[in-house]
């Protein structure tokens, strides 16, 4: 019993005494124990307990907070326990802070600072907090804030580097509580300048504008982008020019303002709060000009002739040039009723817009279609309308007669009549000049072709005027057609009557357009060796007398040493002496006076060695020992196809050339050879049949490695942790130095050591590295080295330390979570520990509850949890429903919950009396004369029974002592006589029922009597295993133990067609090995159960078991066909294997053996192979294929990675 003050929480002060006493009841005389959380209390030098029979005090001198709570007194004797709580309250000064103290939004000058109250607040509300702070290098405390009535609080005036500790204490009435203090933090902006962009392209480009795109930095350094900055140089500059003025968030820009034809590169930098950050890399150049396309189709195909061996057609330029110049034609034939196409122009295509297709079958159609090319390749195609026929064609003649023919042709005595006319007709017509009167043509010269006719009579006079006429004819008909030419000549010495007057005439100039007669030789170009002379004559007319011009392209041309003009006012010559390949090209006469202009084209072509390769040599690829050339055709060849191109080098600091290479057939050349630091100068000329060509020279290059060593690559991380090795990945070097990266160099060094230690032997190709051999709870760091053709790299800055342990992660679900009771206030749960405790010890647990009608979780444990798995939720509310969940705790949080299984309703159950009666209660129990009877019976029921103890034939002795509880009663009776002898009835009953047993007792005395029997036999026999040689068998524990423990298991056997058994073993586990067995043999076995009592009968194995090996087909069962994967994410295929013997396993990809590497490899164990794959990319696509090879039998099955 105890004081009813003690009902209530006791309160008492700090630096008072408080007592806690109690009085209890028992037979026998109960143990007392205190405890506090769980734990026993011990006496010390301020806590007392004196224990007496049946009373105790607990004596606590100079009370601080941390004696208050709960103190627990419990008595417990064999007939069952019993406890009291004693709540004690001590006013205090409030305990520390709830931690961690949290340290955020750390910068050079400002921090904010966060905490939760303190789980004892000294038995008075907190009033408000103290914050100070020191510098880690002072012991000095400095005040930041007095009163702060929130548990968060910015810390301003912080000095730039500094490392400070803070600290928070709380106050309530009794004064100001224990310190909660940071960890140190440094005064320091938490972020950095980003990383540079990545490297810009260019998506649209025109004449004077382009839009520039980029991606984003690998990191923001720790503070959002706020603007990009974009910057271009010209090739033909030095200099980099910011483009933007404004601020560019997004990842794209227009550049506007440049220089057609101009090629510019670009590059991008990424600014937040602390700056701005390096610039990317430079794009490539790129070139300021409207998009170019391929063309479209050439216009209005058709065909001009055919004969019975060709077929000339013609065509327009395309209406649409795709942005670029026409470059040339190309025609393509087929027959009619086939596709394949056969090109029938020369390889670099056409000039002209017309041509003439031979070598054709006469009579046979085809089909023609016309392309256009451009700078960017062949366009569309034109289709000549129909399927024309290589067939002769019959034209009638046809007279082209020239507009100045039709009126009559006036010239000067002793001048050259040229009477130049086309024609046409098929077959060629036959040509006849004649005169109207019958005169002589013997003065005339006649020439005729297929295409004209040119009558010439040189040294005219007047008796060459007259009507010149002039007949075609063929098979088709004939055409006639006259000139009229008056000859202007001196009268003839006899005059004649003078004729009739004329009459009044107006004088006036007569007014004629310029004519130009030039051989026709000159409508075809005129060819000349190199040294060669060439003239160029013609005849010209007009009225008044036309200007004469000579022009080359758009220059007029004037005498020189070797270009000779002669002009007279009806003819001119140009004469070119020693032609050289400049000569080559379009000469043009142009005529002109007051009634127009008239213009007359010869096109000339010089053969001679080429001009010099077009320029600039570019030279690319240069290292200290070698360099690629590479130039343009000539823009004159010298009127031959170039054969080769002869290459030639020299030092700068020498005159002298050599020899690179004399027979180059391509536009470039790979040069070796070279001395690294030397300077050199190349040279190409180009070669055709009439020799080697004038040289086109290169700028002066320096034979060096264009590459340096790689930048340092960022610190490296470590992605996986256990106790011996460690997963080390990093990212690749901002820059390469120019050359391709060979490997990586990892080093690690312990926390313990000083010396850095290399942890590859060869040079790692990837970008991870399993570091293996490591110290348990040992700290590393790591640095990494990047290698390329110029060297190892500066390392990386080291990673921060890693600790070689086994990973802890957060707890599964506690087990089997059940509702064991229900009372009308609380609810008992029950549950086992987690299977998976995530690799840490269960540090407890938290159990959870949720009244259904408010939908809410509330806590039902101390924050931290409880270490027992079961619990009494008590306060709850009757016949409301509960949800109830537990998680468990360890190092590494809070785990996953498991729910109790339904809702409970929280009321109280009936349950009839019962009782749970010994055996040994069961029997005559035999108590010698003088002794003790003591009967203890458990029970249950709810309410608690009411509990009756009577005897059949007589009262119980008043001098028995009863004693129940709500789970037990008992009865002693002590110096027992026979009067004590009979039949006793224990009688329990509540609003379920009642229920009733007696207990019989004899007079005579005997010791109790305990019984016993041999067991059950075992239960099924399993065979596990079978070989040549030996059976594994396994079995069940009998049913019953005969109510003593099974010592131990024999095992027999027979062989078959033998009456006899013989042991083969004894053991004490559910299994065993039997060994030595002949093969081929069949054999009975059959397992007994011992106990102290003997052996069971036993249990035989059903059918016989013959001793071989066994066989088992090998077989794959793979949980699926096809696996997708992520690209950059790991890919892991566990494929489980059966077979017997243990099958020999191989992949292979695609049909060919899978080849293993660090990235790509297979694990085989005895039920398993699995394939694992890191970094998975699209190469890894294919069909996977497992084989076996085992008991001559193959199976194979597919997996599909994508």
């Amino acid at each position: 019993m105890v004081d009813a003050k003690y009902k209530d929480t006791l309160v008492v002060k700090a630096g008072e005494i408080f007592k806690l006493e109690a009085d209890v009841a028992g037979r026998p005389p109960p143990t007392l124990t205190w405890t506090k959380q769980d734990k026993e209390l011990e006496e010390t030098a301020k806590l007392e307990i004196k224990i007496a029979d049946f009373s105790t005090v607990l004596t606590n001198k100079d009370s601080t907070r941390r004696d208050g709570g709960a103190y627990m007194l419990t008595a417990s004797n064999p007939g069952g326990f019993a406890k009291h709580i004693f709540n004690v309250k001590v006013l205090d000064r409030p305990g520390p802070p709830q931690g961690p103290l949290s340290v955020s939004d750390v910068t050079i000058d400002k921090c904010v600072l966060a905490w939760l109250p303190p789980l004892d607040d000294g038995g008075a509300s907190i009033d408000h907090y103290v914050v100070e702070k020191r510098e880690t290098s002072r012991l000095a405390w400095t005040s930041v804030a007095t009163e702060v009535p929130v548990t968060k609080l910015k810390v301003t005036k912080l000095l730039k580097g500094n490392e400070y500790v803070f600290r928070v204490m709380a106050v309530n009435k009794y004064g100001v509580g224990e310190a909660l203090e940071s960890e140190p933090v440094l005064a320091v902006n938490p972020f950095v300048v980003p990383d540079p962009p990545k490297t810009p392209e260019v998506t649209t480009i025109t004449k004077d504008s382009m839009i520039v795109c980029w991606g984003h930095p690998d990191s923001d350094g720790g503070s959002p982008i706020t603007n990009y900055i974009v910057e271009r140089r010209d090739r033909t500059g030095l200099r980099w020019v910011k483009c933007n003025k404004r601020v560019v968030t997004d990842l794209r820009y227009k550049v506007s303002g440049l220089t057609e034809g101009h090629e510019y590169e670009y590059r991008i930098k990424a600014e937040n709060a602390a700056g701005v950050s390096e610039p990317s890399p430079s794009s490539p150049f790129y070139k300021a000009c409207d998009t170019l396309f391929k063309p479209g189709p050439p216009g209005n195909p058709r065909v001009l002739d055919t004969s019975k061996s060709s077929i000339t057609i013609a065509w327009n330029k395309p209406l649409y040039d795709g942005g670029s110049e026409i470059t040339g034609y190309m025609v393509e034939t087929a027959l009619p009723d086939e596709d394949e196409w056969k090109i029938v122009t020369p390889p670099a295509g056409l000039k002209a817009t017309s041509f003439t297709i031979t070598n054709l079958k006469e009579n046979q159609a085809y089909k023609i279609r016309i392309f256009a090319m451009n700078s960017e390749g062949i366009g569309e195609p034109a289709f000549v309308p129909g399927t024309p026929k290589a067939e002769e064609r019959m034209l009638p003649p046809e007279i082209e007669l020239d507009a100045e023919l039709r009126k009559i042709v006036t010239l000067r005595a002793c001048c050259t009549l040229r009477l130049f006319v086309p024609i046409k007709g098929r077959p060629v017509p036959e040509v006849k000049w004649s005169r109207e009167h019958g005169e002589s043509l013997d003065k005339a010269t006649i020439e005729s072709t297929s295409s004209y006719t040119l009558l010439t009579v040189g040294n005219v006079n007047r008796f060459d005027s007259g009507k010149y006429i002039l007949t075609i004819e063929n098979s088709s008909g004939s055409k006639s057609a006259f000139v009229i030419v008056r000859v202007l000549d001196t009268p003839a010495g006899v005059f004649s009557e003078p004729s009739e007057s004329s009459g009044a005439v107006t004088v006036r100039d007569e007014v004629e357009p310029p004519r130009i007669s030039m051989d026709p030789k000159f409508k075809e170009t005129l060819t000349v060796h190199a040294t060669e002379s060439f003239k160029i004559d013609a005849d010209v007319y007009g009225k008044p007398l036309p200007s004469i011009q000579w022009l080359k392209g758009d220059k007029e041309l004037t005498n020189t040493a070797r270009l000779d003009i002669k002009s007279t006012d009806f003819a001119t010559s140009l004469s070119v002496k020693e032609a050289v390949r400049i000569d080559s090209g379009h000469y043009i006469l142009l005529v002109k006076n007051v009634a127009g202009e008239k213009t007359a084209s010869v096109h000339v072509k010089v053969l001679d060695r080429p001009g010099p390769p077009e320029g600039p040599v570019v030279i690319t690829g240069t290292t200290a020992e070698k360099c690629m050339l590479a130039w343009k055709p000539p823009l004159q060849d010298g009127g031959s196809d170039i054969s080769h191109y002869v290459v030639e080098r020299r030092e700068t600091s020498r005159l002298v050339w050599t020899l690179v290479d004399a027979n180059v057939q391509t536009l470039s050349c790979k040069v070796t050879k070279l001395l690294e630091g030397n300077e050199y100068i190349f040279r190409i000329m180009a070669v055709n049949k009439y020799g080697v060509g004038e040289p086109l020279e290169s700028e002066p290059v320096l034979a060096k490695n264009p590459f340096v060593v790689p930048l340092p690559p960022k610190a490296p991380e470590v992605s996986a942790v256990t106790k011996d090795s460690m997963i080390v990945v990093w990212d690749r070097p901002a820059s390469d130095g120019g050359s391709e990266i060979l490997g990586y160099v990892l080093e690690k060094r312990d926390k313990e050591g000083i010396r850095w230690t290399r942890c590859n032997k060869r040079l790692i190709s990837e970008l991870r590295y399993r570091v293996t051999g490591l110290l348990e709870n040992h700290d590393y760091e790591y640095r990494v080295s990047a290698e390329n053709a110029a060297g190892l790299s500066e390392p990386s800055p080291p990673s921060i330390y890693y600790k070689a342990c086994d990973p802890i992660y957060k707890p599964g679900p506690p087990n089997n979570p059940k509702a064991i009771d229900v009372t009308r206030s609380s609810v008992f749960l029950s549950w086992g520990k987690p299977i998976y405790d995530g690799g840490s010890e269960i540090q407890g647990y938290i159990v959870e509850a949720c009244d259904v009608s408010v939908g809410e979780w509330a806590i039902c444990t101390p924050p931290t949890g409880i270490k027992k798995t079961n619990m009494e939720v008590e306060k709850l509310l009757e016949k409301h429903e509960y949800k109830f969940r537990i998680c468990a705790v360890n190092k590494a949080g809070v785990g996953e919950h498991a729910d109790v299984p339904g809702v409970i309703l929280v009321e109280e159950k009936l349950e009839a009396p019962d009782l749970d009666l010994d055996l040994e209660l069961r029997k005559v129990i035999n108590v010698r004369a003088g002794g003790s009877l003591r009967l203890f019976v458990p029970i249950r029921g709810r309410p608690t029974p009411e509990i009756k103890w009577s005897k059949v034939d007589g009262d119980i002795r008043e001098a028995a002592i009863i004693d129940s509880t709500s789970s037990f009663t008992s009865l002693v009776l002590d110096n027992m006589n026979r009067f004590d002898s009979g039949k006793y009835t224990l009688t329990l009953e509540n609003i379920s029922g009642e229920n009733e047993f007696g207990i019989g007792l004899p007079a005579e005395t005997s010791d109790p009597v305990k019984v016993a029997e041999v067991p059950q036999p075992p239960g099924k026999i399993t065979v596990d295993d079978v070989t040549r040689n030996s059976v594994s068998l396994s079995w069940a524990k009998p049913e019953h133990d005969g109510g003593s423990k099974i010592l131990q298991y024999i095992v027999e056997m027979q062989v078959k067609g033998s009456d006899k058994w013989s042991e083969c073993t004894r053991v004490k586990v559910l299994e065993a090995v039997i060994t030595n067995l002949t093969q081929g043999e069949d054999y009975l076995f059959r397992v007994m159960a011992v106990n102290e009592k003997g052996r069971s009968d036993p249990r035989s194995l059903a059918v016989p078991i013959t001793a071989k090996d066994l066989v088992i087909e090998p077989d794959v069962r793979p949980a699926f066909h096809s696996y997708s994967v992520q690209v950059g994410h790991d890919l892991k295929i566990e494929i489980p294997i059966f077979g017997r013997p243990k099958p020999t396993v191989s992949w292979t990809k695609d049909g060919i053996p899978l080849k293993q590497t660090t990235r790509v490899n297979v694990i085989d164990s005895p039920s398993l192979t699995i394939l694992n794959i890191k970094e998975t990319n699209k190469e890894d696509n294919g069909i996977y294929e497992i084989n076996f090879h085992g008991s001559k039998i193959q199976r194979y099955n597919c997996c599909q990675c994508w």
